[in-house]
């Protein structure tokens, strides 16, 4: 485990969603980002909260909210905003703001990556 403040940082917003699920959890959960290659784009991010980081992990820390992210895709979510926002009038959603992604699909579960950042 490795520890690392400047990959991602989140809203207060963002923050207070995730720490609402962590709420029922025991001490030293927290919330793990890792990228997956899928979609019609080619990545997609994955989101849960978790016990535990998993060997190998980044972790870092906000407002006494941790977070777990994969070591394979670090390069890839560096510099990245996560904020919880109104996506229609019934829903809020997670929103990643990431410097490294060039472009969504169009039903936005999927991203591309700014060429040579995932070689």
């Amino acid at each position: 485990m490795t520890e690392d403040n400047n990959i991602i940082k989140l809203t207060d917003a963002a923050q207070a969603h995730i720490k609402s699920f962590l709420t029922s959890m025991k001490e030293g959960s927290g919330f793990r980002v890792d990228i997956k290659q899928t979609g019609c784009s080619g990545y997609a991010y994955l989101v849960d909260v978790v016990e535990a980081p998993r060997e190998g992990d980044i972790v870092t820390k906000q407002n006494e909210l941790k977070l777990f992210i994969g070591p394979k895709y670090v390069d890839l979510l560096r510099g990245t905003l996560i904020d919880y926002q109104q996506k229609d009038a019934n829903q809020k959603q997670l929103v990643f703001n990431n410097p490294n992604s060039d472009a969504y699909c169009g039903c936005g579960e999927s991203f591309t990556i700014k060429k040579d950042k995932s070689e």
